[in-house]
């Protein structure tokens, strides 16, 4: 096994203290409003220190020489920062069906709530959800789009229950560009 050289470790750290950064940067610069209004600081309140602690043992994971912890850290963070998008913005999945005849995304984490799904395309699409863990409902989401039915968009709800839905989206039998939206319409209380 190569072990990295300091040259590379440095990088590896610069690229650790780049990304929260970074991210907080490009959204202090964000002036849209958010799409979910329930996306406030009062209930995002827990997501600093969460992110902070999950940063802090990423740290010290890197500094003992544990690459396994280190990585699970960083997946960690992703996944949160992950879950809070959906949670404020919406999901947006698109591609062009070019060489590609599905296309899978994910794990993506949704909040417990209500949304809309929306596809839009001029052809075909399929798209399943495939549970991993959570409130992702008793019967997977699955949406299936014949050709002509969506370009002007075709929508679906998609409910969450109790606790957040971690899953994996297929997207297939695309035959021409496509867009597919989760939109969080309510809190499912």
């Amino acid at each position: 096994m190569k072990r990295l050289g300091l040259n590379h470790h440095l990088l590896l750290v610069v690229l650790i203290l780049a990304f929260p950064i970074t991210t907080l940067f490009v959204y202090a610069q964000d002036s849209e409003p958010m799409a979910n209004p329930e996306c406030t600081s009062d209930n995002l309140a827990d997501a600093p220190a969460q992110i902070d602690e999950l940063y802090t043992e990423a740290q010290t994971a890197f500094s003992n020489g544990d690459v396994r912890t280190w990585l699970e850290n960083l997946r960690a963070i992703s996944w949160l920062t992950s879950s809070l998008r959906a949670f404020c913005d919406n999901y947006v999945f698109e591609g062009d069906a070019e060489g590609s005849n599905s296309q899978v995304f994910g794990p993506v984490i949704f909040q417990p709530g209500i949304y809309t799904v929306t596809a839009t395309t001029s052809g075909y699409l399929i798209a399943q959800m495939e549970t991993i863990s959570g409130g992702c409902g008793r019967i997977p989401f699955s949406m299936i789009v014949s050709e002509g039915d969506a370009t002007e968009g075709a929508q679906e709800i998609f409910r969450v229950e109790d606790e957040d839905c971690t899953a994996l989206l297929e997207v297939s039998n695309l035959t021409a560009p496509w867009t597919l939206e989760f939109s969080f319409i309510a809190s499912g209380e």
